[in-house]
C-alpha cells in the first residue's frame, strides 16, 4: 500500500483477509474518472467482483489488466529510436 500514498488506508475494504478496491479507488490510482472506470467495466477491460449491490476490484488483477493493454513502454521507445539512428 505504500505505493498509493494518496489513498487513505480506510478506502480499502478487507474481505476475507484480502484488500479490495472500490470504483473510486480505481479512479484515484489510475487518475481517471468514475465514468472511465465504469466504461472499462462495461467493455470488460478490467476484472471486478459483484458482491450483492457492491462492486469490488482485486488491485493485482486490475493492475495486470491495465499493464496488459498498454501500447508501449519507455524501453520500446528507446529501442526503436536507437534502431533509427543506427540505420542512418
Amino acid at each position: 500500500m505504500n505505493n498509493h500514498k494518496n489513498l487513505d488506508r480506510d478506502a480499502f475494504e478487507v474481505i476475507r483477509g484480502k484488500l479490495w478496491w472500490s470504483k473510486d479507488d480505481v479512479a484515484r490510482v489510475f487518475n481517471v474518472s468514475r465514468k472511465t472506470v465504469f466504461n472499462w467495466m462495461q467493455r470488460r477491460l478490467i476484472p471486478y467482483v459483484r458482491i450483492g449491490h457492491t462492486i469490488r476490484f482485486d488491485p493485482a488483477e486490475v493492475k495486470a489488466a491495465i499493464l496488459k493493454r498498454r501500447c508501449g513502454s519507455l524501453y520500446d521507445d528507446i529501442a526503436s529510436s536507437s534502431r533509427e539512428v543506427s540505420t542512418r
